[in-house]
């Protein structure tokens, strides 16, 4: 394929990068507006360069993993007006359907190619390459460029046309929030019976309550410790790209509405940059249970 570029070195992207960096034997460029992002990158053996027409002058293949819609829409726009007719853009963000079908149209318009493909995993697995993704867009360019997802992941999955892979990643993301809500609602609530959380945890996560965001986000909740893998500020993006789409098709998610509220909560106390466990704050707050220590 030649030179690959990666834009977006943060929590999850470092990992995809690096992974790419370790599992191929091509170049990696790559940039992030943070200079010690960059910095980082290099240490992983990538090569950083200092914006994004760089990138889209010199790669065939970009990767994208960015925060918002605003950026990845930047981003594109950006590699349109300077990439060569041919090239293929993956975007590994969780973006909007609507806004990344708009942009695939102007992609094909240049020549171009654009591929949805958001990830499912925490910062974890995207580091050691095992995240799930999903993919939207054209089928060929899917089969093209299938064996760097796999560096990614081994779980791989064409879910149809454009924005096809964000509505999945949506439908995942509902359910994600919903999962985490109640943990941090139902281990609140045990503590203002008298429970210890950290053995409170320990039992229901080994019977029929069990799920993986009880697993991967439980220490998180019962130590205290909202150091971000994945930001309050990133899920509420999630919920609003699904409360639009749902808009747009005519139905309603009333669970994901309340999750939303919980979500906005925390961003105005806040909290909007700490992990979205620290919805468990809100529940402490709601029930009383929050001591000075736990307010942060």
């Amino acid at each position: 394929m030649g030179t690959i570029g990666f834009i977006g070195l943060g929590i999850m992207g470092i990992g995809m990068a690096s992974n790419l960096v370790r599992k191929q034997p091509d170049t990696v460029l790559g940039f992030d507006l943070v200079p010690a992002l960059r910095d980082r990158f290099a240490a992983h053996g990538g090569q950083p360069v200092e914006n994004v027409e760089e990138i889209a002058k010199n790669c065939p293949l970009i990767f994208l993993s960015l925060p918002s819609n605003k950026a990845v829409e930047s981003s594109v726009e950006s590699i349109l007006s300077a990439a060569k007719p041919g090239t293929i853009i993956v975007d590994l963000s969780s973006t909007a359907p609507s806004l990344i079908r708009e942009l695939s149209k102007k992609a094909a318009e240049k020549g171009l190619h654009l591929l949805d493909s958001p990830v499912s995993g925490a910062e974890a697995r995207a580091a050691d390459g095992t995240l799930v993704i999903m993919c939207g867009g054209e089928e060929a360019v899917y089969e093209t460029v299938l064996p760097y997802l796999k560096m990614l992941g081994p779980d791989v999955f064409y879910m149809g046309g454009s924005g096809s892979g964000n509505v999945c990643k949506l439908v995942n993301n509902v359910i994600v929030g919903g999962n985490l809500d109640i943990a941090c609602e139902a281990i609140a609530f045990g503590r203002k019976a008298g429970l210890d959380p950290a053995k409170l945890w320990e039992v229901v996560r080994g019977g029929a309550a069990q799920s993986f965001m009880l697993d991967v986000r439980g220490p998180k909740i019962v130590n205290h410790d909202f150091s971000p893998s994945a930001p309050v500020r990133l899920h509420l993006k999630d919920v609003n790209n699904a409360l639009q789409l749902a808009d747009e098709i005519g139905v309603e998610l009333p669970l994901t509405n309340v999750i939303k509220e919980h979500l906005g909560w925390l961003k105005e106390q806040g909290f909007e940059n700490e992990d979205h466990s620290a919805l468990y704050r809100y529940y402490e707050h709601a029930m009383g249970v929050a001591d000075e220590e736990d307010q942060g």
